[in-house]
């Protein structure tokens, strides 16, 4: 079975997001990418050495510009991952996901260049659909799964800074941020 979990790369360290540039750059050590976490959660995949990673990652400003996290099963195979609306999430820009276990526990990162190449293989064949009144048959399930793929990223408008989880991404139209104060508006994406 090619579950995602067969092409993962070794999780890199963790800091907090209030971690400075140096203090994440000594805890990377040979790693480029660190998890960046926010109490539990993890909430962005950096690369330290890069000058425009904004650390300590505390305000709503600097959390807007981390870039998306994907975050898959690790036991989800590649095709489930191509042929679900999880794919439209690659379209956030991230060049890694984060490979998770049932119980939600970070166990690798997959190099979404990975999954690119996967959809250009000429050996990949997507499935046909069957569709029903109400869509398709498979919509908004996920069997077997603890866990669905999910993009976190916070809200880059004025003001906001609330933390998505999206399961699926549209720019046109445009998603809707999860923020419950109001006003509403339009999910705003400050890096990609």
């Amino acid at each position: 079975m090619n579950t995602l979990a067969a092409h993962a790369q070794p999780l890199p360290p963790a800091v907090a997001a209030t971690a400075t540039r140096e203090d994440a750059m000594q805890v990377a050590g040979l790693s480029q990418h660190v998890l960046l976490k926010s109490g539990d959660t993890t909430i962005a995949i950096v690369a330290p050495r890069n000058t425009s990673t904004p650390l300590p990652a505390t305000s709503a400003t600097s959390r807007a510009q981390l870039p998306p996290l994907l975050v898959f099963p690790a036991t989800m195979t590649m095709d489930e991952l191509v042929e679900s609306a999880a794919v439209t999430l690659l379209d956030l820009g991230a060049t890694n996901a984060l490979l998770v276990a049932d119980d939600g526990s970070p166990v690798g990162l997959l190099p979404v260049d990975v999954v690119v190449d996967h959809l250009a293989s000429p050996a990949y064949l997507p499935t046909q659909r069957t569709f029903s009144p109400l869509g398709t048959e498979t919509d908004a399930m996920w069997p077997g799964f603890e866990q669905a793929p999910l993009a976190r990223l916070v809200c880059a408008a004025t003001g906001c800074g609330f933390l998505n989880e999206l399961l699926e991404y549209s720019a046109d139209p445009p998603t809707v941020c999860a923020n419950p104060a109001p006003p509403a508006h339009p999910l705003m994406i400050g890096r990609r």
